[in-house]
């Protein structure tokens, strides 16, 4: 899986990634700040370590 691949699939579960990207979802293919805050809540959601990674 690809960096905007697993935006898209944060994005699908309801996360906020910003408006960026060519779907203006936040998808742009950069791990910025905002994909590691989502990415950390959707490990800490699921009883892992939320590295953000």
């Amino acid at each position: 899986m690809n960096t905007r691949e697993a935006q898209a699939a944060l994005v699908a579960l309801g996360y906020n990634l910003g408006k960026g990207g060519p779907s203006g979802n936040g998808d742009d293919g950069v791990w910025g700040s905002l994909s590691r805050t989502a990415c950390a809540a959707f490990q800490r959601g699921r009883g892992l370590t939320a590295t953000g990674g």
